[in-house]
C-alpha cells in the first residue's frame, strides 16, 4: 500500500505491461489441458462464424433474428464454459478441473449474465445504425449503457474469480473494493492484448474493400485464433490482478518468479 497526500492508504498502481507479461507466463505454465480447453473453444467459435457466413446469416443487420440470437448464445455459452474451466485450472490446479460444481455454475451464471447484457446493448447500438436512417437517440442511449456496462463488469471482474477460487467471503462489494485503482490497468492490458485482433480486423477490412470477391475464410480463422489467444492470456491477467490484490495472499511471493 502507498499513502496519498491526505495520509490515506491506497493500493499500488499495476503496470499493464507487467500484467500482460504475468498473464502470458501464467497461461504458458498452465499446461496442455488449459490450452486444450481454449483450443476447443477456438474451433467452436471458428466453426460457428464460418457456418454463419455459409448460411448467409446476417448477424449485424438482423441481430434480433432467432438464428442470430442462437449464434450469439452459442459463442457466449462456449466461451463461458472455457473461461470457468480455465480459471479453475489457473486457481486450483488440475485436480478435478472438469467438475462443474455449485461454485463453478454460480460463477458461470455471473459471466453469462454479464456477456448477455453487453451483447444485448451491442444489438441496440447496431440496430440504431442500420435501416433507412441513423437513430441518434437510441444510439446515444446504447452507448451510455455500453460504457456503464463495461465499467461495472470491470469493477466486478474479480467476483467470479473469487467464487471459483473457493472464497466464501467473495461478494460484489469486496470484488469492487479489490479493483480500486486497478480498472485502468485492466483496460490498458486488454488493449495491449487486443492489438493483434485489431490489426487483423483492419487488414481484413482493407482486403475486402479492395477485393469484395475475396474469400474471408483465412481472415476469419486468423481473427478467431488471435481473439482466442487474447481471451486465454486475459485469464492469466485477471488471476494476476486477483493475487496482487490479496485474493490469494500465499501466492504474492510468486508473482515475479
Amino acid at each position: 500500500m502507498v499513502e496519498n497526500v491526505m495520509g490515506a492508504r491506497r493500493p499500488p498502481w499495476l503496470s499493464p505491461a507487467d500484467l500482460v507479461r504475468e498473464g502470458v507466463a501464467r497461461t504458458v505454465a498452465a499446461g496442455p489441458v488449459f490450452w486444450g480447453i481454449w483450443a476447443v473453444y477456438g474451433i467452436v467459435a471458428a466453426a460457428a462464424q464460418l457456418g454463419a457466413r455459409a448460411a448467409g446469416l446476417a448477424v449485424l443487420t438482423q441481430p434480433l433474428a432467432s438464428a442470430s440470437i442462437a449464434y450469439q448464445l452459442l459463442l457466449i455459452l462456449s466461451g463461458t464454459l472455457a473461461a470457468v474451466l480455465g480459471l479453475r485450472l489457473l486457481l486450483r490446479g488440475s485436480e478435478g478441473w472438469w467438475r462443474l460444481d455449485r461454485t463453478a455454475l454460480y460463477a458461470a451464471g455471473l459471466l453469462v449474465v454479464g456477456q448477455v447484457s453487453l451483447t444485448a446493448v451491442s444489438m441496440l447500438l447496431t440496430g440504431s445504425m442500420i435501416g433507412g436512417q441513423f437513430a441518434i437517440g437510441r444510439y446515444l442511449v446504447g452507448l451510455v449503457l455500453y460504457i456503464a456496462g463495461i465499467y461495472a463488469l470491470g469493477k466486478l471482474a474479480l467476483w467470479p474469480v473469487g467464487i471459483i477460487a473457493g472464497r466464501a467471503d467473495m461478494t460484489p462489494a469486496r470484488a469492487w473494493r479489490m479493483m480500486r485503482r486497478t480498472l485502468r490497468s485492466l483496460v490498458l492490458s486488454m488493449i495491449l492484448l487486443g492489438l493483434p485482433v485489431a490489426a487483423i480486423s483492419i487488414y481484413g477490412a482493407v482486403v475486402l474493400r479492395m477485393n469484395p470477391q475475396a474469400q474471408p475464410t483465412a481472415m476469419v480463422l486468423a481473427l478467431t485464433l488471435a481473439a482466442t489467444l487474447m481471451s486465454l492470456v486475459n485469464q492469466g491477467v485477471i488471476v494476476s490482478i486477483y493475487d496482487r490484490r490479496g485474493g490469494r495472499p500465499e501466492t504474492l511471493g510468486d508473482v515475479f518468479e
